[in-house]
């Protein structure tokens, strides 16, 4: 009986170094089980928008930026690794995605989870969803439009990214000067954008205030150079 109940302790203290080993790797375990066939699924980019409607060409690419650059391999990866903590439609009520999204989040409720955006990768809370064409201005830490259609629930429910605002477009203007088709660029596209959005005319008037752009000057000789120039 001795010999039997040593032989259950070591069975046991096996046991228990393998719960150990397999508790570190089943969080990664399980996402490799929820992603298998999710790469066939991949959507390589994202499709032409159709023109508004009573709008032309120009007002749809100006509030649709194309962006049709090929995923990237580390795009690929993150994509399914996403995918794979984001439920698959199973009944027809959306909340039960949602509670089980949600349910994911709270396992990092102290850390928001990690996004790849197009300057790398950056946790949700930093990152920021495109908005009307605002990511055309160079707003740090953008998420392409493909990563969002391709994991869209990881985007907005687990990560919990914001959406471009305003402040964001504000921000970005006191820290980059603008080159001339850029500025053209922000001419054409803001009143659509507020015909859209309605933004407070403060923040208008803000936005105005910190545009900066290059103005060639030309001197007698010839020759021009930069200057910085603010929009009145």
């Amino acid at each position: 009986e001795e010999k039997k109940l040593e032989t259950d302790d070591v069975e046991s203290t096996k046991d228990s170094s393998d719960d150990k080993s397999s508790i570190s790797s089943s969080l990664y375990s399980f996402a490799t089980f929820m992603a298998r066939g999710v790469t066939s699924t991949v959507k390589e980019a994202v499709k032409a928008v159709p023109e508004l409607l009573g709008e032309d060409s120009e007002t749809t690419e100006l509030l649709n930026p194309i962006d049709d650059r090929p995923l990237s391999i580390a795009e690929r990866d993150a994509i399914i690794l996403m995918k794979a903590y984001c439920p698959r439609q199973s009944t027809p009520d959306a909340l039960v995605g949602q509670c089980l999204a949600k349910g994911f989040g709270r396992c990092m409720a102290s850390l928001s989870p990690p996004v790849l955006t197009v300057d790398g990768v950056a946790r949700g809370i930093d990152s920021r969803l495109t908005n009307n064409g605002m990511e055309a201005f160079g707003i740090p830490h953008a998420v392409r439009r493909i990563m969002l259609e391709n994991a869209r629930e990881y985007h907005t429910v687990i990560a919990n990214c914001p959406t471009m605002s305003i402040d964001d477009l504000i921000k970005a203007m006191k820290e980059n000067i603008l080159r001339k088709e850029m500025l053209v660029r922000l001419l054409k596209w803001y009143p659509k954008y507020a015909r859209l959005n309605n933004p407070r005319r403060d923040k208008s008037l803000r936005l105005k205030e910190v545009i900066r752009y290059h103005k060639e000057n030309y001197s007698k000789g010839g020759q021009s150079s930069d200057a910085e120039a603010e929009v009145h």
